[in-house]
């Protein structure tokens, strides 16, 4: 990698996050260190979810801790995890464009969320903060039956990502 595609990688965080260079160079460093990911597997992952993570209220550092341990559990490519969690992220925050509603999609993920106990809607009915409901589920997770984990993982990740969201609750 060379500087002008790293620079490229941490531009591209910075203009989809809203946040400074500073601050993405340093998140994307603090979360190679923590995990198996590398600077540059991390920034590649992050430039393809970037915008859809900001979209669904997730932080720079939520982003790329989530991007970091996918990349360590699963082993798979920087950019099918950053197009994973964009994919999953639609999922979770897919409404109607004209009229505002939810689509069958985000009824099925309320309705998947209600039957193990997360909420999934503030009380004036907005969808919360994608990572909130991630970590509420995670939560309790391991409480949850086989059948319970596959129900929540089929809809909220759809049947390609299910091992994707299987490797984000842990």
């Amino acid at each position: 990698t060379t500087v002008a595609q790293s620079m490229q990688t941490v531009t591209a965080a910075v203009e989809a996050m809203k946040v400074s260079h500073t601050r993405a160079a340093d998140v994307i460093l603090k979360a190679s260190q923590i995990s198996a990911a590398d600077v540059e597997g991390i920034g590649e992952a992050l430039s393809k979810t970037a915008s859809s993570a900001y979209a669904a209220g997730l932080s720079i550092e939520q982003t790329s801790g989530i991007m970091s341990g996918l990349i360590q559990v699963t082993q798979e490519g920087s950019s099918t995890i950053g197009n994973s969690l964009k994919t999953i992220l639609a999922r979770f925050n897919a409404v109607n464009e004209e009229t505002g509603g939810y689509n069958e999609d985000l009824n099925k993920i309320h309705e998947a969320l209600k039957s193990i106990g997360v909420e999934y809607l503030t009380a004036d009915g907005q969808i919360r903060n994608t990572y909130d409901v991630l970590k509420d589920t995670s939560e309790i997770w391991d409480t949850l039956t086989k059948n319970q984990q596959a129900y929540v993982a089929t809809v909220g990740a759809g049947v390609r990502m299910q091992s994707r969201f299987y490797s984000i609750m842990q």
